[in-house]
């Protein structure tokens, strides 16, 4: 359930940086709450690999993909073809 439902109603939709804002209001307000650290590297890697994820889905999804009839992709100018 949405930290503010009342903030999604109008929406009807889930909305990340009220749920982000909502987060960090109730963090700031909780006394004693442990504060942690995060590896910036560890957020680098993680990225680097969701990339290289991101990229061998979209090439897998193109190679399954028909284009227009055609199975090469041909280059054109930008003047246009030829």
């Amino acid at each position: 359930m949405p930290a503010h439902p009342k903030l999604h109603a109008a929406t009807g939709s889930k909305s990340v940086p009220v749920d982000a804002a909502a987060l960090a209001h109730a963090a700031i307000a909780t006394p004693g709450l442990d504060r942690h650290r995060i590896d910036e590297r560890v957020l680098v890697d993680s990225r680097a690999d969701l990339v290289r994820r991101r990229t061998m889905v979209i090439n897998q999804f193109e190679a399954y993909t028909p284009t227009s009839g055609s199975t090469t992709h041909q280059a054109t100018s930008p003047a246009g073809p030829a």
